[in-house]
């Protein structure tokens, strides 16, 4: 049997857990944050996040002269990079990507590096050539324009030079590779082939070089319609697409349009 002595010892230590405890439900409650350590922590992290909005927004802003405003920010804490997403104020849903890495012997400032060039070069890109796509191919195409490596920072963080202009200095790494995907029925392949060739003669006069083009021919059986065909593609990507539905693929080309090639040839016709 316990001893008195054992017995308050315990009630003593009940008190003592009950009443810390309730000290904790009634910060949670009154003061929104169970101690002081953690008020601390979260003002750490508060800090943080203003100072690298602040200079983020500045970098970004003395960089393109244009106005931003923060989509979302990935906390860090004290040496951990940060990750921003961020989009123009002049359109809030082309959402691009900042990373600020800590300066060292510079508490709290970071040097920052972005991929909104990716979004710019897109749109300048686009304007030249979608409309050849859309005079110049047959509702039973898909087009799709790719821009060199956009995950690839090197590339276009230390430029704001317009893509045509930094073209003409790295043609090297600025290729632009356009995907065709046609759905049609066996054997009637050939029926496209001249409007393809249409499409190159005019692409070529565009000032956008360097042009790469893949063509694919998938079988119309596999699909209700070719607005099937494009409403896929749309929702998974163009490579997700092709990847998936390898197998009603008819036949398929890759060629630099600036070379001399054969279209027939290079599609076994």
């Amino acid at each position: 049997m316990k001893s008195k002595k054992e017995m308050i010892k315990r009630k003593a230590l009940i008190f003592i857990a009950f009443t810390i405890g309730l000290y904790i439900i009634l910060n949670i409650i009154f003061v929104g944050y169970p101690s002081i350590i953690v008020r601390g922590v979260f003002t750490e992290f508060t800090k943080h996040d203003f100072i690298a909005k602040k200079e983020m927004l500045g970098y970004l802003s003395e960089k393109y002269n244009e106005s931003f405003e923060v989509v979302d920010l990935d906390s860090a804490f004290l040496e951990t990079d940060y990750i921003g997403s961020v989009a123009p104020s002049s359109n809030k849903s082309e959402i691009f990507t900042v990373i600020g890495t800590p300066i060292k012997n510079a508490n709290l400032h970071y040097k920052y590096i972005d991929n909104y060039m990716k979004i710019k070069w897109k749109k300048e890109v686009c304007t030249d050539i979608d409309p050849l796509l859309n005079k110049y191919l047959s509702s039973k195409s898909y087009g799709e324009i790719e821009l060199p490596n956009l995950t690839d920072y090197s590339l276009y963080d230390n430029t704001t030079l317009p893509f045509k202009t930094f073209q003409k200095m790295q043609p090297n790494i600025a290729e632009i590779n356009i995907v065709l995907v046609y759905t049609l029925n066996k054997r009637k392949e050939k029926e496209y082939i001249s409007e393809v060739n249409q499409f190159i003669i005019q692409l070529k006069k565009s000032e956008i070089k360097n042009i790469s083009l893949e063509l694919y021919l998938i079988d119309a059986q596999h699909f209700k319609s070719t607005k099937e065909v494009k409403s896929l593609i749309k929702k998974s990507g163009v490579y997700p697409f092709l990847s998936e539905y390898s197998f009603g693929i008819i036949k398929q080309a890759q060629f630099d349009i600036h070379q001399n090639y054969n279209l027939n040839q290079i599609l076994g016709g």
